[in-house]
């Protein structure tokens, strides 16, 4: 019962602060499980590699690097695969355990198929070769869903070399998930693409070397029976839709040191091709081949700076040889560490004073910074650094203003009736704040709209919401014709909304507010309780009418400034996206304008070049459009074209990018599209205009029928040098259906 009564005590005079404890606590052990702090924790992990002592230099992996020096000494890269052909055979004599390439040999020589015989003979002399291959997502299309999906595709060596390797292993690195910042310290051990598990090239060269590695599944991996410790790094990816929440599966790089520590031994490949260095130094060791030279762009950032990334392999590699692992503590060790922290910080708070308290709360940060960073330095042991020192701070910092708080709350009683207008004032102010950021919030996202249909839709919706309208009508008045044009609608249909603005009330109201420049409410009103008008100036660019759910008039009158900064900045979006789609949409057809085509072509054509990804390019003219001008007049051409545009845009994905490119010619950009997609959408356009009836001039006479010619470009199947040479190429195409006899699809 006297227990019971001190705990009944305690409870009752620490109960804020106990709560306090148990929140900081909950929202802690959130952080620290889903890996919330997990950028500022990595660069703890950072500083701890940073006062670590180099490591003894590995005995049994050597790096044959292709420097700069190398470049120099043997040409330009890429070299002849006799080289490398070479090299595999002095190794081989040299008595080498393994040899791993860091090279890509994605296609075969297509100057000296002789290099490729010799680099595969090798290859197979050797036995023990190990290739990269790279695990690439692909967007596909569905030609008959038009729907994309995504697959990861394999990119391996070419066949005949691939038959001649011992195994494969993948070197992507998930900067997205596991090394958001850019420096690698976590790689995946595994990826599963096309229902099957590859190994990272570290592991693929494990399993070759030791011969007692079992890869179980993506989280449980064993070496001599011994299970490598995997991470579960907390991350998103978009499966499918919606989003879904995942944990990754990572390995994270114990690093022996800098890469110029001396941690492995690294000898020049020139060096080694001249007979330079000693055979023994390769004597039943795994020697890494791969770019150390920097204008091979293949150095990546780690904890210790700049380092190439077969060092990295080598790093990676070394751990799983000699199970040199890094030990990272569990998340209920971590939850453990985080309650014995905030438990202490709660003692410290209501046991001591406030000077007192700040000295030992500072000793006890210190010790666990010393804690953490010993047990790592001694045993490798990871311990999480951010989550217990920010809960031990900020529970003490914020239990301290709790403290202050109550402290204050019997004066703050005594006088509060004489804060009254004070409060007042501070509701204004907090209404005021709350407007600028409203207003803040707002600029930002309209002003990033340039797309007119986006940017109306944005307009609507962000008065719909402020105002809680169930209707929202955005006028335009471009010309000074009356009533003026609707650009978009919610809450009714877009033919209603237009017969709305002949509705005497709405005319009358429209009519007034276009010559008052203010703002009218009628919380009344059958169709709309409220007249915005938006103004550029003195300029009447438009107007939003609103039909509220609970109208109040009278905030309006309090809110003035606020609702005429908001409608300025409306306006002034509204108009800058206007300009731009004038400046980038054909005023007839709604296409892209060439300008615009041209530089969004450059842009696909560096990207597909640099990345090696798909890009395809269709040219279109329409047949016989001479003939429609002349036969039926510049009316009739006109309604031709903007037909056949409306057709060619409605047979394109969102990603596509339709141009007018000349009189009635149009430029189609397809990215991520090869050859034989190219082909699928040509023929459906073709198809799709074939069977269009355009609307004859005011409506006399029988619709006309009418055909498009298409050439086709695809960059690699083409290999242009440069996007003018994708224009040429399709528009040699275009030529070449329309010599065939038009209504066609043609491919040089």
């Amino acid at each position: 019962m006297e227990i019971n009564n001190i705990f009944s005590r305690i409870l009752s005079k620490w109960r804020g602060e106990i709560r306090l404890f148990l929140s900081f606590f909950i929202l802690f052990g959130f952080l620290s499980i889903f890996g919330v702090l997990d950028g500022l924790e990595v660069k703890t992990l950072d500083f701890r590699f940073r006062q670590r002592q180099p490591s003894s230099p590995s005995n049994d992996i050597v790096i044959l690097a292709i420097s700069d020096d190398c470049l120099s000494e043997i040409g330009k890269w890429p070299w002849s695969r006799n080289l490398h052909a070479k090299a595999i055979d002095m190794l081989k004599k040299a008595g080498a355990k393994a040899i791993v390439f860091d090279l890509i040999f994605q296609d075969p020589s297509d100057t000296n198929p002789d290099e490729d015989k010799n680099l595969i003979k090798a290859c197979k002399d050797f036995g023990k070769i190990i290739l990269p291959i790279h695990l690439v997502p692909v967007r596909i299309i569905n030609p008959e869903t038009l729907e994309l999906t995504t697959e990861i595709e394999v990119f391996r060596p070419f066949n005949e070399l691939a038959s001649a390797a011992k195994t494969f292993g993948f070197i992507n690195v998930d900067y997205q998930s596991l090394n958001p910042d850019g420096i690698i310290r976590r790689i995946p051990l595994t990826l599963e693409a096309q229902n099957q598990l590859f190994p990272a090239l570290p592991l693929a060269i494990a399993k070759v070397v030791l011969n007692n590695v079992e890869i179980c599944s993506e989280k449980l991996i064993k070496i001599n029976e011994n299970i490598i410790p995997i991470l579960n790094i907390f991350s998103s990816q978009k499966i499918g839709s919606p989003n879904n929440w995942i944990f990754k599966p990572a390995f994270l790089i114990n690093y022996l040191g800098e890469a110029t520590s001396g941690a492995f031994g690294m000898v020049y490949y020139s060096d080694f091709l001249k007979g330079m260095l000693n055979p023994e130094i390769f004597r039943g060791k795994t020697v890494l081949i791969g770019p150390t030279a920097t204008g091979l762009g293949d150095v990546k950032l780690t904890p210790f700076g700049e380092m190439p990334g077969v060092m990295i392999h080598a790093n990676a590699l070394q751990n799983l040889i000699h199970e040199n692992f890094l030990l990272q503590v569990s998340p209920l060790t971590n939850i453990f560490i985080l309650f014995l922290m905030g438990f202490l910080s709660l003692l410290i708070i209501t046991r001591m004073g406030p000077i007192s308290g700040i000295i030992i709360i500072v000793l006890l940060l210190v010790f666990y910074i010393f804690l953490a960073l010993y047990v790592f330095l001694k045993f490798q042991i990871v311990m999480e650094m951010i989550s217990p020192l920010s809960l031990t701070l900020f529970f003490f910092i914020s239990c301290r203003f709790y403290q202050m708080f109550n402290s204050l709350k019997l004066a703050y009683q005594s006088i509060k009736k004489q804060n009254i207008a004070l409060e007042y004032s501070n509701s204004m102010l907090d209404r005021q704040v709350k407007d600028l950021f409203v207003l803040n919030e707002v600029s930002k996202r309209l002003s990033s709209r340039l797309s007119m249909d986006l940017l109306t839709t944005e307009v609507l919706e962000t008065f719909k919401g402020l105002w809680n309208a169930s209707i929202c009508v955005l006028l335009n008045a471009d010309t000074d014709e009356f009533p003026p044009v609707v650009l978009g609608q919610i809450g009714i249909d877009e033919s209603e909304s237009n017969a709305l603005l002949y509705e005497p009330e709405v005319s009358k109201f429209v009519k007034q507010i276009y010559e008052e420049r203010k703002i009218i409410t009628q919380p009344q009103g059958t169709w709309f309780t409220s007249y915005f008008p938006l103004l550029l100036g003195n300029r009447f660019w438009g107007a939003i009418l609103l039909k509220e759910n609970s109208p109040d008039p009278a905030i309006y009158q309090e809110r003035e400034k606020y609702c005429q900064t908001l409608l300025g900045i409306a306006a002034t979006a509204l108009e800058n996206a206007r300009l731009y789609n004038l400046a980038t949409v054909d005023a007839l057809t709604k296409l892209y304008v060439r300008r615009y085509f041209q530089i969004q072509l450059e842009q696909e054509f560096k990207r597909a070049k640099r990345y090696s990804h798909d890009l395809s390019l269709l040219i279109t003219d329409i047949d016989h459009f001479k003939k429609f001008n002349d036969t039926y007049g510049h009316q009739q051409g006109d309604i031709v074209l903007r037909e056949v545009a409306d057709r060619v845009k409605k047979s394109l994905r969102e990603i596509d990018i339709p141009a007018r490119y000349g009189g009635e010619e149009f430029g189609l950009i397809l990215p991520e599209t090869d050859m034989e997609g190219a082909v699928i959408v040509a023929e459906r356009i073709r198809k799709n205009v074939e069977g269009l009836f355009v609307s004859r001039y005011q409506g006399g006479g029988e619709p006309l029928r009418v055909t498009i010619s298409l050439g086709i470009s695809s960059f690699k199947k083409h290999f242009p040098e440069a996007p003018e040479g994708m224009i040429k190429i399709a528009d040699e195409g275009l030529y070449k259906a329309k010599a065939a006899g038009r209504n066609r699809v043609e491919i040089i």
